[in-house]
């Protein structure tokens, strides 16, 4: 598969700056929760129609979609990790 191993997120990324203030960090904080929400409602979905569909195809899906939207939702709460550390530093906490 070509996306394997790739590091999901970098994008996004590079758009926050290198030395945010504290409206940027909590700009990106409700991107990253959106981004999470919406990840998970998409993973829930997909393992619920999964169950539905023959062996293969479950396999399938698993191994693409489902190992991909982790690896996102991984990335997606890694960075709001760091962004609510560097929330805590501007904040003095």
């Amino acid at each position: 598969m070509a996306n394997r191993g790739r590091r999901v997120g970098v994008d996004l990324e590079r758009e926050e700056p290198r030395d945010p203030s504290l409206d940027d960090v909590d700009f990106w904080l409700a991107i990253y929760r959106e981004l999470i929400l919406f990840t998970e409602e998409m993973l829930a979905r997909t393992r619920e129609r999964m169950v539905h569909l023959p062996g293969p195809a479950q396999r399938h899906l698993e191994r693409t979609n489902v190992d991909i939207m982790e690896e996102e939702l991984s990335a997606f709460r890694e960075r709001t990790t760091v962004l609510n550390r560097r929330r805590d530093q501007l904040i003095g906490t």
